[in-house]
């Protein structure tokens, strides 16, 4: 994927609130959309959530901010629980080679006032985001060449080179109507003009920053809804979140902070699941600037990290060490199991944490003696603390680690810098594919920055090899399970042997439900599901 004006943080999407409101108990339910006091009565449902949406669109939304957009605005195709690709608007779709992709648009599907979806409007809808270099989706639709319909009911994607993986993009493209979005052109997506689409929901009700109402559609096409009315919202304090699902003014919270999982685990009534994740927090080396130019420095980097004091410090014991950018998790997902416990073991002994083993290769770099270098953070809890238990350990090899703290736009202009060339953040999938991580910009050459590291690429560490690595990654076909394995296991072995992105750890995606309600199929992914109908009452 070629990544076109995106800095790090928005390639990495890393589910930053965007903006949170504070709520007291008993003010939600005034809000709309909640059930009542005893938490099972009524059929709607009303959810905490990470994020959302600045515009009901599909073009400016992080990872979850989708949850309440792709049940409205549905895709062509849609993930199952497991991010298994499904058709959904494209009754069939097939790839004749590896850069082409049809879609057969379903036939007799009309859109909320009535009118039918036709291939003009789905083409109409991944242009925007192919054209629109701004869209939080861009960094997939750029990679088009080209969008065209073939008669009434085909639209064809062309790529500009191979990609199996474009599929999940195709999954996270919301399709709305052509003529409400050109007729509401300006206000589209805002209070006044909310959006025009197909789904088992549609919008009721915006107030951006504090929630998103939806009702059901009473003529859709397909399996008709559970819940009569959906409800996702922002809550800012944990004690007011937690409460009001105590007392069933909401339902439940989708992005319980793993920090804030004990919280949430004393209280009765509430029950709490937790799923392990793939997202990876990790330790970026910017290489264009010394020390990082040096292989061994990053190699001594690698070995002073305590992935398990990180774990236990900073998540509260809620995640797990991971030794590279593709978590335990992922990789368990890409090939059997005692394949990915042997790949581990076999990188272990150049990643893990061994301070003697870190002093030796600083011994053998051009920095013997140690040095001094900085990174800028911008508030993150979880990654503040990990900082700082990082700091402590690297005063035993001598080195010192500066800490800056800053607002986001000096951290988004500085991070990668060369007065901040060290970095980190923690890489959350955006897609059903389990190697997202790897087949992103984090390791292509076009993500590389002259300067800084606020690029996809955050190391600006390229090689013919990696290059060659990773190009196969993307164009070998998701069916081909054996050979994206061996790809992936190769990349593996190659980010431990440079030292490029040091993984720290993967938190736990967790759950907070009121006990009138069960949600067995939650996971990370959640977000790119039809998700209201697999909540299920106790």
């Amino acid at each position: 994927m070629e990544d076109r004006n995106l800095t790090r943080r928005e390639f990495a999407a890393r589910g930053a609130a965007l903006a949170l409101i504070g709520l007291v108990p008993g003010a939600l339910a005034a809000c709309g959309g909640g059930s009542s006091g005893d938490g099972g009565a009524g059929d709607s449902l009303d959810m905490i959530v990470g994020e959302l949406p600045l515009q009901l669109t599909g073009t400016r939304q992080l990872i979850q901010g989708a949850g309440a957009l792709l049940i409205a605005l549905e895709p062509l195709v849609v993930a199952d629980p497991r991010g298994r690709i499904e058709p959904s608007l494209a009754r069939r779709f097939e790839t004749p080679d590896p850069r082409t992709f049809v879609f057969d648009v379903r036939p007799g599907v009309r859109f909320w006032d009535g009118e039918p979806l036709t291939a003009a409007d789905v083409a109409y809808s991944l242009e925007l985001h192919r054209t629109d270099v701004g869209s939080i989706l861009n960094r997939w639709w750029a990679l088009a060449e080209r969008v065209e319909t073939d008669g009434s009911d085909r639209v064809v994607v062309t790529l500009e080179r191979p990609y199996a993986g474009f599929v999940y993009a195709v999954a996270q493209t919301p399709i709305v109507q052509r003529a409400y979005n050109e007729r509401h052109k300006q206000a589209i997506g805002t209070p006044k003009a909310l959006n025009m689409g197909t789904g088992a929901w549609k919008f009721e009700r915006f107030d951006p920053d504090k929630s998103i109402e939806l009702v059901a559609n009473d003529d859709y096409w397909g399996e008709k809804p559970r819940y009569r009315r959906i409800t996702t919202r922002m809550v800012a304090d944990p004690s007011t979140a937690a409460l009001s699902i105590k007392t069933g003014e909401v339902t439940g919270n989708l992005a319980v902070p793993v920090t804030d999982t004990s919280h949430y685990e004393k209280l009765g009534g509430v029950r709490v699941e937790q799923r392990p994740s793939t997202a990876v927090c990790v330790i970026t080396l910017n290489t264009l600037y010394a020390p990082w130019d040096d292989v061994n420095v990053r190699r001594a980097m690698q070995h002073a990290v305590n992935r398990q004091a990180c774990v236990e410090g900073a998540l509260g014991g809620h995640g797990q060490p991971e030794l590279s950018i593709v978590s335990e998790a992922a990789l368990r997902e890409v090939m059997p199991a005692e394949d990915a416990s042997a790949l581990l073991a076999e990188i272990e002994p150049l990643v893990e944490f061994d301070l003697d083993k870190a002093r030796a290769a600083l011994a053998e770099s051009a920095h013997p003696d140690g040095f001094e270098v900085g990174t800028v953070i911008d508030g993150e809890t979880e990654i503040v603390r990990t900082l700082e238990l990082i700091k402590q350990d690297l005063a035993e090899i001598g080195i010192t680690l500066k800490i800056t703290q800053a607002p986001s736009s000096v951290y988004e202009e500085q991070y990668g810098s060369s007065r901040y060339s060290l970095g980190s953040y923690t890489v959350t999938p955006d897609s059903g594919d389990p190697l997202t991580n790897l087949v992103g910009g984090a390791f292509d050459k076009a993500g590389v920055t002259e300067t800084g590291g606020n690029g996809p690429n955050a190391t600006n560490f390229t090689s013919p090899e990696l290059q060659r690595l990773l190009e196969q990654l993307r164009a070998t076909p998701l069916s081909d399970r054996a050979r994206r394995a061996e790809l992936c296991a190769e990349m593996v072995r190659y980010n431990a042997r440079e030292a490029l992105y040091v993984g720290v750890w993967s938190p736990r995606a967790v759950l907070a439900i009121n006990d009138a309600y069960r949600y067995p199929a939650f996971n990370e992914l959640w977000w790119q599901t039809r998700w209201p109908d697999q909540i299920e009452r106790s």
